[in-house]
């Protein structure tokens, strides 16, 4: 069936909480990312050895981030979105600002943790609604406009933390009263806090349900309002369930090529090709602002084009197109040592590569009734951290310490993980063509 068009008003307010969730992925990213310029810091301070840092980096996120996923969807269906992004923006704030005041390799992992519990909650609130409060027809633009807030907040972090680092390292540890000695990497960390406040504020103006429902039609009401429609059973997931496993996998998978690569390329940079933190905030951090934070835009107009032409299989082939594109590009990034070819593969794989999230999420919102989509996309975000935080960055440190055994061979390391993933994303969107055009749903969007 066809969703109910949207009036004005409730398409406003889906603008509206469209930016505020765009605020707030941004802001999510910046806390993820930062930490990405400041680990050569923490690891020498700390004591800590490569495979250490990658679990700093990757896993202590995403052990947290996979355990209140789940939970979060739930959470979403059942108090909605407004409280439960509120509650993670605290959580996530205050974990990364604490990470400067401990002094141990667990008490980092500790504050990591709690940087992943808190930012578990955003993605399956925001998803079920941008699915929920847009038109079918443009969705597939709100959903590539909000992920656009990975690149800009990844590109803010670097652009921002790189000069702010050189600086506090030229400036040295900072005695003060109380808290003792702050060293350059604290600084950096501590002034994550401030935007989590400001953030909490814009989050409190998000549509509750109540809000929501009365701006929709008493027929979208009823269609979307658990008290005033049957439910579909959560036998939909059992049902579907190899279809859903391949593609949290295929995408898990291009995220984790996206996540090793912003995790890894700052040290990378600074360790092989002897650049600066600024240099490294100044080039990757535009290369996110223009191009990757671009494609997604772009991406999103395409996707909406083919929707309106009847495409059911989208979010699939384009990506599929895209990962083809930039296989070569991936292979090509961290076994050069010509800081233009670099740049050039850098540039390539942030454009085609890393987008994975959007094209994955419109996957799964396609075939998921609209009551489900808290939990399909607690499901999604639990599978893409398991994989892209959980999985790469770890890996690429367990193969520079425990078998090449060699800190300078960390591009090598990076190679094989990137390339392998690439590979396996191919087959898998491969068997999904077909699949995702003969499930896709028609499923009715609520507000608006």
């Amino acid at each position: 069936m066809s969703s109910p068009e949207p009036n004005a008003s409730s398409l406003r307010a889906a603008w509206a909480a469209l930016a505020i969730l765009c605020a707030a992925y941004l802001l999510s990213v910046f806390d993820r990312q930062i930490i990405s310029l400041v680990i050569g810091e923490i690891k020498r301070d700390l004591s800590l050895d490569d495979f250490q840092s990658s679990l700093v980096l990757g896993s202590a996120f995403a052990v947290t981030y996979i355990l209140f996923g789940l939970p979060s969807g739930y959470l979403v269906d059942r108090f909605g979105s407004r409280r439960v992004i509120m509650t993670g923006v605290a959580i996530w704030s205050f974990s990364s600002a604490a990470t400067a005041f401990v002094d141990s390799f667990w008490g980092v992992m500790l504050c990591r943790a709690g940087v992943g519990m808190g930012e578990a909650a955003l993605m399956p609130a925001a998803y079920s609604l941008i699915a929920g409060t847009f038109p079918r027809h443009r969705v597939g633009l709100a959903m590539s406009i909000f992920v656009f807030g990975a690149p800009v907040g990844a590109g803010l972090s670097l652009l921002i933390g790189g000069p702010a680092l050189d600086f506090a390292l030229r400036v040295g540890p900072v005695h003060v009263a109380l808290a003792g000695t702050i060293h350059p990497w604290q600084m950096v960390m501590i002034s994550t806090a401030v935007p989590g406040v400001l953030l909490i504020a814009l989050a409190s103006r998000l549509p509750g349900r109540v809000a929501l429902a009365a701006a929709t039609s008493p027929a979208t009401v009823a269609a979307i309002t658990p008290d005033a429609a049957p439910q579909p059973d959560a036998g939909h997931f059992r049902t579907h369930l190899w279809l859903y496993l391949r593609i949290f996998l295929g995408y898990g998978l291009g995220g984790l090529v996206g996540a090793t690569t912003s995790l890894w390329a700052p040290q990378y940079m600074i360790r092989s090709l002897h650049w600066s933190a600024t240099d490294v905030g100044l080039v990757y951090g535009t290369i996110n602002l223009v191009g990757a934070s671009g494609i997604h835009l772009v991406t999103g107009v395409v996707l909406d084009m083919l929707a309106k032409r009847g495409s059911t299989n989208a979010p699939v082939s384009v990506y599929l197109a895209m990962v083809v594109l930039g296989l070569p590009f991936s292979f090509l990034l961290f076994s050069t040592a010509s800081s233009v070819l670099f740049v050039v593969a850098l540039i390539a794989v942030s454009m085609l590569v890393k987008p994975s999230m959007a094209f994955g999420s419109l996957a799964v919102q396609s075939i998921t009734p609209s009551s489900l989509r808290g939990r399909a996309a607690g499901g999604y975000s639990t599978a893409v951290a398991l994989l892209a935080y959980g999985t790469g960055p770890a890996l690429v440190g367990y193969l520079t310490e425990h078998v090449f055994r060699d800190g300078a061979k960390l591009g090598a390391a990076l190679t094989i993980v990137l390339t392998s993933a690439n590979l396996l994303v191919l087959v898998l969107l491969l068997s999904l063509l077909r699949p995702i055009a003969r499930h896709a749903l028609s499923v009715p969007r609520h507000e608006g």
